[in-house]
């Protein structure tokens, strides 16, 4: 149970990927649950960009705080495997790292402080590399696939609900999950 049903008489769980007919830990003869892509909760700005913008570059985006600092772990990463002249870095209000180390890597033009135009820079990218929360969301509705960087070990059972859900409106999967931050899959 999340929580106890007293508090509640609807409880929606805001997320694309949540099977909630198959959660019977979660649902309850007396409460209803919702869930599922019709339940996101978005800005209503993204159903304005056009989602079939010419891709030009690779997003790295980890949300407006970035705690374990992915960033910089990706960007260390991807400067031993690719040039990194087609790399855009999204930095969140809450970003708190040392910013000079990410400048070492790429030149400023190429870094994007908390834009107001971020679903047009997502819908210009050819994947965006990102963890779980509200950017996966984001990009499943504008359709851009993702590389998936989680913070925790935990994280892979979201994943493993992501690979059901495309299973079961049978389509291909848009994300492939990369690995955790101490154990990032280098091939993939």
């Amino acid at each position: 149970k999340l929580i106890n049903e007293e508090f509640y008489t609807w409880m929606v769980l805001p997320s694309f990927f949540e099977d909630i007919q198959n959660a019977d830990s979660l649902i309850l003869d007396d409460q209803k649950i919702l869930g599922g892509p019709e339940y996101l909760i978005l800005d209503s700005k993204i159903w304005r960009v056009p989602t079939h913008l010419k891709k030009e570059h690779i997003t790295i985006s980890f949300g407006g705080s970035d705690p374990n600092n992915l960033t910089l772990l990706v960007l260390k990463k991807l400067e031993t495997l690719i040039a990194l002249d087609n790399i855009k870095v999204i930095l969140g209000p809450g970003y708190k790292h040392d910013q000079v180390l990410i400048t070492n890597i790429l030149n400023k033009a190429q870094i994007i402080h908390n834009p107001e135009n971020i679903y047009e820079i997502f819908a210009k990218s050819l994947i965006v590399i990102t963890a779980f929360g509200v950017t996966l969301q984001e990009l499943f509705s504008l359709g851009i696939p993702a590389g998936i960087v989680a913070n925790y070990r935990e994280d892979f059972q979201d994943f493993l609900k992501i690979q059901k859900y495309y299973q079961n409106i049978n389509q291909k999967i848009l994300f492939s999950f990369l690995g955790v931050r101490d154990n990032i899959n280098e091939t993939e």
